[in-house]
């Protein structure tokens, strides 16, 4: 068992290092690499863009992991202000949705440090997700009402994928606030999460919202609005329950379903309505041995309809 880390972040090239150390990390310690992987490869991919060199530092505590990223600081950036949404911009949210806390101080290095902890239980090994998401916005649209987020919350994995009615800026607005609600509720208990995000939204034009809690051999989920899922397994297709309604504007009275399902042999496919209804999640043999990311690729750039924000997320146990 090895309870830390230290890998030099001063070209490309040492991403890959990282990578396969972190890895080599977190089998050695029965963790769950793929959430400390993605932390660490973003604090990295930090380090190269804004603070020209640095290093990358995991320790292992009694009840938590403590992840530490220090930059040197690229001349003529020593005098702005620490901030957590310097240079990391979406790479923040994926750092932050993994994490208990993320908070930025400065680096003996001369530049910044990123200080993340994340909980010792909700990272040992179990079940581990690949995820593959494509989204764009509606044609010559700036803005996109289509969000997606994974986040870890007492062993399971919480997904959200929400579709804000209309497009553009509004449709934007909306789409952050059911991020931010997201990343900041903390429990398991889907009901509650949907009425509170309901009583959050409520005055906005609202949105159609799918949410799921994903454990080793279960599947909680509750649907609303034109968000179409599936389940696929084994040769399988099984497309998910609905409810009609809009959150924050036609609150329903939803069921939250239970499936007992193994999901290490298993792909949940979610898709917004900018995804065109001729497509289905055909099961094919050779699904399993593709790359989640190409797959959504693919499913975007064939089945997306221009008029409509479009997005298809792909989770694979």
């Amino acid at each position: 068992m090895s309870e830390a880390l230290r890998v030099q972040i001063e070209s490309e090239a040492d991403l890959f290092i990282l990578e396969y150390r972190v890895k080599n990390f977190a089998g050695q310690n029965n963790l769950d690499g793929s959430p400390l992987l993605l932390i660490c490869r973003e604090l990295a991919t930090n380090i190269l863009k804004y603070g020209g060199r640095g290093f990358v530092e995991v320790k292992l505590h009694p009840r938590e992991i403590l992840v530490e990223a220090h930059d040197a600081g690229k001349r003529g950036e020593g005098s702005q202000p620490l901030s957590l949404s310097r240079g990391l911009g979406i790479g923040l949210k994926v750092v932050k949705s993994n994490a208990r806390e993320v908070r930025v101080e400065q680096s003996p290095l001369g530049g910044m440090a990123f200080i993340v902890r994340l909980s010792l239980d909700e990272h040992k090994k179990g079940l581990s997700l690949e995820m593959g998401v494509a989204t764009r916005p509606r044609h010559l649209e700036e803005e996109n009402g289509d969000i997606c987020l994974v986040k870890k919350v007492s062993g399971r994995y919480m997904v959200v994928v929400a579709d804000a009615l209309g497009h553009g800026k509004r449709a934007r607005e909306v789409a952050r606030l059911i991020e931010e609600y997201s990343l900041a509720f903390g429990g398991v208990d889907l009901k509650k999460y949907y009425w509170e995000l309901n009583r959050k939204l409520s005055g906005s034009r609202g949105s159609a919202l799918f949410v799921a809690l994903i454990g080793d051999y279960e599947l909680e989920y509750l649907n609303v609005g034109n968000i179409r899922a599936w389940i696929v397994s084994g040769g399988d297709s099984e497309r998910l329950l609905e409810h009609p309604g809009v959150v924050g504007r036609i609150p329903v009275n939803v069921e939250v379903h239970r499936k007992n399902i193994n999901f290490h042999n298993t792909m949940l496919v979610v898709c917004t309505d900018g995804i065109s209804s001729k497509f289905f999640p055909r099961v094919m043999s050779f699904f399993e041995k593709i790359d989640v990311q190409k797959m959504a690729d693919g499913i975007l750039a064939e089945y997306g309809i221009l008029e409509d924000d479009a997005t298809v997320v792909i989770v694979k146990g």
